[in-house]
């Protein structure tokens, strides 16, 4: 069984406004797309492990993240988050897993909508 879009590996996070992560290859991610960035200790931007993002997509390898993108997108601003790094020793890779579509604004995804962004809030 293959699952489209894949897991793909990270290999970057900016600290910025907004976050842009950048990955080993093609993340064929599509705007409005919900991911999980799962990153181990090691990696740094902790404050972004295990949560779930909206993306925007800005080239094969590159995406901003959202914490929503209804009624506009909020950027995640990574500004002062641990810095991403590469350790020397390379166990567990950091991953970006696709898990769905971004919310519509219609009452029946205002609870989801909600839950992402308390989601990042809380970090």
């Amino acid at each position: 069984m293959t699952f489209t879009p894949v897991r793909t590996i990270v290999s970057n996070i900016t600290n910025a406004n907004p976050a842009v992560v950048t990955t080993s290859s093609n993340h064929e991610l599509t705007r409005g797309m919900v991911v999980r960035l799962n990153i181990p200790r090691a990696y740094g931007m902790t404050e972004l492990n295990r949560k779930l993002f909206v993306v925007t997509v800005l080239s094969a390898t590159t995406f901003s993240l959202q914490t929503t993108e209804y009624p506009s997108a909020q950027n995640v601003n990574s500004v002062s988050f641990v810095p991403f790094v590469t350790p020397s020793s390379v166990g567990v890779q950091p991953e970006c897993v696709p898990v769905g579509s971004a919310p519509v604004p219609n009452s029946t995804n205002k609870y989801f909508e909600t839950q992402l962004y308390d989601q990042v809030a809380n970090t």
